[in-house]
């Protein structure tokens, strides 16, 4: 699947846009060289060199639609009456928001994605009730490393933590993907987070992407692609890298990547049966900047702001005594057994406060039949949590998702911002599943890692 080096792929002249991606050699000699997502976007455009490009028309080897970007259809309809698609096989549907439709508006929605896939015999539908769409694009078997994706979700770059080159796009993109089996891709400019050391026990992806974030001026990212490497991204698993992706995507980047480990590739060939060949960067790559950190020095976070301009450590707002009687643990990339599995072992042989909510919502069937295999979902109702039915749920507030006025609700999901959950007015607090369930329990904000 890598591109393999030419002439053309090595250049002794600066490409006339980019700045970037050049080495010397010990005889002194320049030469351009490129980066495993630059090698992936040549492949898909049919190019040996992305040189003097500033934007490039790719093949899409897989678009997704999800039902809350039904009005994509609309825009497709203009360019293809008759609703036909490029290629049906290189396209799903996926109910995961509006699931089960819960108003006659949502419903029509449905009636009109339905029509679509009628039209097309379309073979790649994730009904209602099977989970999120990320989660079923593994277990479908589409996954696969070194391929372009896009979907209108502005969750789609946590496909990255798996090697894909994952994009969110408008409804105008998915159109133009569905008619035309292609879309267009900004000359990417690559910045690499370097993660190194080991986490202590009770710090999550969603502590150290906090963490990051807090330490970095957004705008030295944004429209960038994020390479996450070091010694810590290439120990995570698969839903621990896809959680970090997932959360730079707030902050307006092009993409996020991760190079795949033996781990993820193992994960994958179980998973889709493939067989894959890893596409490195070339020796002596530059990037635009490069950031690095120790883990093993990080803290429980907390996101007081949507926008995530006001990070703090738990520990700081403990003295606080900010009250917390309703949590929120699940999403796609939220509510998976690395997410559930802290909840669980907190609760078990315990029953929640008087008067507080914990709502727990796994990412998809597979997760939901682990956790009731482990008993983690008898756990949960013994202690008077509320389990919901695999999907978006509260992170968009539909269905029995919706949370309650009152005081500010801790959730891990990745978006915070005003009427998230259906309900403006209501305070949402970002924080991981741990950190939620150890304050839901003590009543206040509370750090579940105390310093050492």
């Amino acid at each position: 699947m890598g591109l393999k080096e030419t002439s053309e792929t090595r250049c002794s002249e600066a490409p006339a846009i980019r700045p970037i991606g050049f080495c010397t050699t010990k005889s002194g000699l320049k030469v351009f060289t490129m980066h495993a997502i630059e090698k992936i976007i040549c492949k898909n455009a049919k190019r040996n060199s992305l040189s003097g490009q500033s934007f490039v028309d790719v093949e899409v080897d897989f678009t997704i639609l999800n039902d809350l970007y039904w009005s994509a259809i609309k825009s497709f309809e203009k360019l293809k009456p008759n609703l036909k698609l490029f290629n049906p096989d290189k396209f799903g549907i996926c109910f995961n928001c509006y699931s089960a439709p819960p108003s006659p508006r949502s419903l029509e929605k449905k009636s009109k994605i339905d029509e679509l896939a009628r039209a097309n015999r379309i073979k790649y539908q994730f009904d209602i009730y099977r989970g999120t769409w990320q989660e079923e694009f593994i277990n479908e078997k589409l996954a696969a490393i070194g391929e372009i994706v896009i979907s209108a979700d502005q969750h789609t770059p946590a496909l990255g933590g798996l090697g894909i080159l994952a994009f969110s796009g408008g409804e105008s993109d998915i159109a133009a993907s569905m008619a035309t089996g292609k879309t267009w891709i900004k000359t990417p400019e690559i910045v690499e987070i370097r993660l190194n050391g080991t986490a202590r026990s009770g710090i999550s992806p969603l502590d150290v992407a906090l963490s990051v974030i807090k330490s970095i001026d957004r705008k030295e990212l944004s429209f960038k692609v994020i390479e996450f490497t070091g010694s810590y991204s290439e120990e995570m698993d698969a839903t621990s890298r896809m959680t970090i992706c997932d959360m730079f995507s707030e902050l307006e980047v092009q993409t996020c990547y991760m190079k795949p480990s033996e781990e993820v590739i193992k994960f994958l060939e179980r998973k889709t049966g493939r067989k894959y060949d890893i596409i490195e960067n070339d020796e002596g790559y530059s990037y635009s900047k490069t950031y690095e950190f120790d883990v093993s020095e990080m803290k429980p976070m907390i996101s007081l702001s949507a926008d995530l301009s006001k990070i703090f450590y738990v520990s700081e707002l403990e003295e606080q005594n900010i009250k917390i009687t309703e949590g929120f643990i699940g999403g796609c990339q939220s509510g998976q057994m690395k997410d559930i599995e802290p909840a669980f072992n907190v609760l078990k042989d315990k029953h929640l406060p008087d008067k507080s909510v914990l709502s727990i919502c796994p990412a998809s069937n597979t997760v939901l039949r682990e956790c009731m295999n482990l008993g983690f979902i008898k756990a949960f109702e013994n202690a008077g949590a509320k389990c919901i039915s695999v999907g978006c749920a509260s992170c968009i507030g539909m269905r029995e998702g919706t949370m309650s006025l009152g005081n500010p609700i801790l959730t891990n999901t990745n978006r915070i911002f005003c009427g998230r959950m259906k309900v403006r007015g209501i305070t949402l607090y970002q924080a991981s599943s741990l950190t939620i369930i150890t304050s839901v329990m003590n009543g206040f904000i509370s750090t579940p890692v105390k310093d050492e």
